[in-house]
């Protein structure tokens, strides 16, 4: 009941937020709104031949046009119910009824910034035809590279939804204030967790994410929801050393476990790799992936680079073991000044 109660109350307050009338009103849209969402839902899962829990998945895209809803500043006051759920029904359908080819839509490749400092290189695999993976970039006036790497619990058509609402929470005009301010990453990561925790999604739904600021003056900064695995190679000392912290998921209370953040010096040269655990959990021809990376203290000859080697390793694992998940790596690399 207060999981209800908590839904209703989500839905009303976005559509207040909109000006379309009084509670009746209000509640009307919503209605209108639930019936038609979750009309397009079960489209989709019966185009895409899905199997599982067909209402859950209404929920989840009942969420995803929440948080589409909240993000959209060009929704005039004076617009009708009508052509506000034309557009959330336009929105949707656009992302997950698009034309295919051989019934296999290419994910949407990350727009990562550019930057005069630091050289960026991304790789997503999806296990399937669409990710549950997602990241993105941003760097602001002081100079500052933030990435995000997220991974929503699952993978394919269920998590992929959700994976979709992600980019509108990011770029939330609060979130986008807090990276401006140079806000600690753990205080974004818990707003960002806040935000998903009071968007109406179904239980169980989790998200893992690792949230880096790379200052070019000489310090990055990690905060970790869930499982953060990442590679620091530094090139003066010859030496690769894995870092490995965590804390509760997003969209999960964090009141007794905040976000898990640490630091460490920034040198020129440097090369940091994040990921989802896609890429440490790969099966290979002995254990996993993530094993071989660990024991990983200096690069394998000939590579010179930390991209290069762990690109290497990947195929050697894919080539041995099918692969067990969406797989998205980012390299980070600060070139000299």
């Amino acid at each position: 009941m207060q999981l209800a109660e908590e839904k209703v109350a989500s839905w009303s307050e976005t559509l207040n937020a909109l000006h379309l009338g009084d509670r009746q009103e209000v509640d009307r849209v919503r209605e209108l709104l639930r019936c038609h969402v979750s009309k397009l839902a079960k489209i989709v899962w019966q185009r895409k031949k899905l199997t599982g829990d067909v209402d859950q998945f209404g929920e989840r895209f009942l969420a995803l046009a929440i948080m589409w809803l909240r993000t959209r500043h060009d929704l005039e006051e004076s617009s009708t119910p009508e052509l506000l759920i034309s557009r959330v029904l336009f929105f949707l359908a656009k992302q997950f009824l698009r034309p295919e080819r051989d019934d296999v839509a290419s994910p949407p490749q990350p727009a990562m910034p550019r930057h005069p400092r630091f050289e960026i290189e991304t790789l997503i695999k999806p296990l399937d035809e669409v990710s549950g993976d997602w990241c993105a970039g941003d760097v602001t006036q002081d100079g500052a590279l933030w990435l995000l790497i997220a991974d929503v619990t699952g993978h394919g058509w269920l998590a992929h939804v959700l994976t979709s609402g992600l980019p509108h929470l990011w770029n939330l005009d609060a979130v986008r204030q807090l990276r401006e301010r140079g806000a600690n990453p753990a205080s974004l990561l818990e707003y960002l967790s806040k935000e998903l925790a009071s968007t109406p999604l179904p239980d169980g739904l989790f998200v893992d994410a690792t949230l880096a600021r790379f200052d070019a003056d000489g310090e990055v900064v990690i905060a970790a929801a869930g499982e953060c695995r990442s590679l620091w190679h530094q090139p003066h000392e010859q030496r690769v050393e894995l870092q490995r912290f965590g804390s509760m998921y997003l969209g999960v209370d964090w009141t007794h476990d905040p976000p898990a953040e640490r630091r460490w010096p920034l040198r020129s040269g440097d090369e940091w790799l994040l990921s989802t655990d896609g890429l440490f959990d790969q099966p290979q021809h002995s254990g996993r992936l993530g094993e071989t990376l660990a024991r990983m203290q200096s690069l394998p000859q000939p590579h010179r680079s930390l991209c290069a080697a762990v690109a290497e390793l990947l195929d050697r694992a894919l080539a041995a073991r099918p692969q067990h998940d969406d797989i998205t790596k980012v390299v980070v690399r600060l070139c000299s000044s």
